[in-house]
């Protein structure tokens, strides 16, 4: 698998999380990609 990320639409509100929690969990100052 492969995860790309773009910073420019990334507004820091989990929703990745939310839509992928097997791939992405959100902490208080960063989103960890596991």
């Amino acid at each position: 698998m492969r995860v790309e990320v773009d910073l420019d639409i990334c507004q820091g509100h989990g929703m990745c999380e939310m839509e992928a929690p097997e791939v992405f969990e959100t902490q208080q100052d960063h989103v960890k990609i596991l």
